[in-house]
């Protein structure tokens, strides 16, 4: 192993998080320290696609990266850092000039009855059972009406 040595200033690196599932997006973000934690370049990436940190997983050349190591941990020395973001739980992210009527429209879809009706097959395929499909269909539909007050 060879020993690092310590200048007076800590290096900056460039970041960058792509995004695996499509619509494929990527994000820049701002030069960090090599010894951010990747939980900060995590929590960056989340505000830049418009979603919850906890639906993030980060990759570092298709390997997983834990939240307690630092860039400099995962990147060595370089100083550019592109890490692919893993968005879990069906997160998609959001375009930053996206038109309001677009999101309104994807928003609307959940208010057709094709949609619901697709909902409600897909439960009766999966769960094979058709009391409980109905149940589960019911309290999806319940929840989704509830939150819409």
């Amino acid at each position: 192993m060879r020993k690092r040595q310590k200048t007076g200033q800590e290096t900056l690196v460039s970041v960058t998080v792509k995004t695996m599932r499509k619509p494929q997006s990527t994000a820049t973000l701002q030069p960090m320290k090599a010894s951010t934690p990747i939980a900060v370049v995590k929590q960056q990436a989340a505000t830049e696609f418009g979603i919850p940190s906890d639906k993030i997983k980060l990759l570092y050349n298709k390997k997983p990266v834990t939240d307690s190591k630092t860039i400099q941990d995962v990147a060595g020395d370089s100083t550019d850092a592109e890490f692919t973001a893993m968005l879990l739980g069906g997160a998609i992210p959001v375009e930053k000039n996206q038109p309001t009527e677009a999101v309104v429209a994807e928003a609307s879809l959940l208010d057709t009855s094709e949609f619901w009706e697709d909902l409600r097959g897909f439960l009766l395929q999966r769960l094979k059972n058709e009391t409980e499909a109905e149940t589960a269909f019911s309290i999806f539909e319940k929840s989704w009406k509830r939150s819409q007050r």
